[in-house]
């Protein structure tokens, strides 16, 4: 289950396959908090 607090990130952007990513890094401890793909649809781009 993930944690409601607030977590201090780097934010990366990069392109795998041909596909967007964002990738979330924690700034203390240099974990993986999270990754979101953008998916392009007829209404703008959203995050999985």
């Amino acid at each position: 289950m993930e944690s409601l607090k607030e977590v201090l990130c780097y934010e990366f952007f990069g392109e795998y396959n041909g596909e967007k990513f964002f990738i979330y890094i924690n700034a203390q401890d240099g974990t993986e908090e999270r990754i979101l793909k953008l998916i392009d649809t007829p209404n703008g781009e959203l995050t999985i």
